[in-house]
């Protein structure tokens, strides 16, 4: 839902330059007599000022034209501020409230928000609002530009099987390697097919892994609702919760899986490792300032 760049710089010095170009000078013949040397003089000041007010910065002339040169001039914002979602504070809020009006009215207590970063089985890095409710942990693809929710990814508590916490660890490197801690939440069996291993885009995955937001990871802030040290606990004991209350209810699930934490290093099989190099240097997933243009 809603998923992987030089940002373009404009000097504002190049177009507040022009106010010192010297208008062209008109020649005035050496045949030319007194009066009507005079003459010409005036009529070449007259024409200097003229040119003096048709040769305005271009800046000048366009309302707001500075100001938006100045937004694409990415490089000079902080970190923080080149990612719509962390922009400002009311986005997120603003993301999770339009999350809760698509949800079940059954399903729709939100115990929990973080954003982070998932990583599909392709190692490549999206970015997603992580949601945690009383029967489902749901990922969320949401267009930090439009505001609008993109896709949802349920996953049923009940189906939780194990989850893994550990550092990543990779079966082969091509010079980059990911920092930080890992969670890998598996509801389904593995190894997966092949079919599916080499599908980039497949939705029958039975896992999925996250990690703390690219901006914690990279020490550009600090904020627990983008670290994932702070979700790991949270959903570790709803599942639990589930589980028990599940064993009281009067219609208790037919069976469900034995669950199991895993603490431990979280392998990463590098299949194309240089395609996810680039997406994941260059935070292609993720909704970026980029210049005159973003995505």
């Amino acid at each position: 839902m809603a998923d992987s760049e030089v940002p373009t710089e404009i000097s504002l010095e190049d177009a507040s330059s022009d106010t010192n170009v010297t208008p062209p000078v008109l020649d005035v013949s050496s045949n030319t007599s007194t009066a009507e040397g005079a003459t010409a003089a005036a009529n070449d000041e007259a024409t200097d000022e003229k040119e003096t007010s048709v040769l305005k910065p271009v800046a000048e002339t366009i309302p707001g034209l500075n100001s938006m040169m100045s937004e694409w001039q990415v490089s000079s914002l902080p970190e923080y501020k080149q990612f719509f979602s962390t922009e400002d504070e009311s986005m997120f809020v603003a993301a999770v409230s339009a999350i809760k009006a698509r949800l079940d009215e059954n399903d729709s207590n939100i115990r929990k928000a973080w954003l982070l970063t998932e990583i599909d089985h392709w190692d490549l890095e999206k970015e997603r609002i992580v949601v945690l409710t009383d029967n489902n942990l749901i990922s969320v693809k949401y267009n930090f530009i439009q505001q609008l929710v993109d896709e949802l990814k349920f996953i049923p508590l009940a189906y939780i099987r194990e989850i893994h916490v550990g550092d990543f660890k990779y079966t082969y490197s091509y010079g980059y390697a990911r920092k930080g801690k890992g969670l890998k939440i598996v509801w389904g069996q593995e190894p997966i097919s092949f079919w599916t291993k080499w599908n980039p885009v497949s939705s029958s995955v039975p896992y999925v892994t996250f990690a703390s937001h690219i901006l914690v990871i990279n020490k550009k802030i600090q904020d627990p609702k983008l670290t994932l040290d702070t979700a790991i606990d949270p959903i570790e004991s709803a599942i639990l919760e589930f589980r028990e209350k599940a064993k009281t209810t009067e219609s208790p699930p037919p069976s469900l899986p034995e669950f199991k934490k895993i603490e431990g290093d979280i392998v990463i099989d590098y299949y194309l490792g240089v395609s996810a190099m680039i997406h994941n240097q260059s935070y292609l997933g993720f909704f970026k300032k980029r210049g005159a243009i973003n995505w």
